[in-house]
C-alpha cells in the first residue's frame, strides 16, 4: 500500500528494518540525506498530489530515491526526506515542487559519519 507521496507505508517494524536508513551505494558509502521542510503554497489538490508522485518517479531515474514523506501539523506542511547522488538531482527535484511548495532544504550527515570527522 502506498502513502501520500508514493512511498511504501510503515509497518511496525522500526525504520533500520525497513531500510530507511542512511542508503548506500555500490561501494558502502552512504547517499547524501536531503531533509526537506515545505509549505504548500495553497491548498493542495488531487492534481498537484499526482504531479508531485510523478515528481518523485522521476527523481528514482536520476538516480534518487525518495526515503519518506510526512504530513506535519505547525510551521511547515510537509517534510521530505530523499537520498541522491549529489546536490544537482535533489535540487533538480525539489524545483519541480516548486509550483506548489515553499521549500527549505538540509543536508543531513549520518551521525557515525559526523563523528568520525570529528576524530
Amino acid at each position: 500500500m502506498q502513502s501520500f507521496f508514493g512511498v511504501p507505508k510503515r509497518t511496525k517494524k522500526g525504520c533500520a528494518e525497513e531500510g530507511l536508513i542512511i542508503p548506500r551505494r555500490e561501494g558502502g558509502e552512504s547517499e547524501t540525506i536531503f531533509v526537506s521542510l515545505a509549505k504548500w503554497r495553497k491548498k493542495p489538490t488531487r492534481e498537484m498530489i499526482s504531479e508531485m508522485d510523478h515528481n518523485w518517479d522521476l527523481l528514482k531515474k536520476d538516480g534518487g530515491n525518495l526515503i519518506q514523506a510526512y504530513w506535519t501539523f505547525g510551521r511547515y506542511d510537509a517534510v521530505v526526506i530523499l537520498d541522491a547522488p549529489n546536490e544537482k538531482i535533489a535540487l533538480k527535484a525539489l524545483m519541480r515542487g516548486g509550483d506548489h511548495l515553499n521549500i527549505e532544504t538540509l543536508l543531513a550527515i549520518p551521525r557515525g559519519e559526523a563523528v568520525k570527522l570529528l576524530e
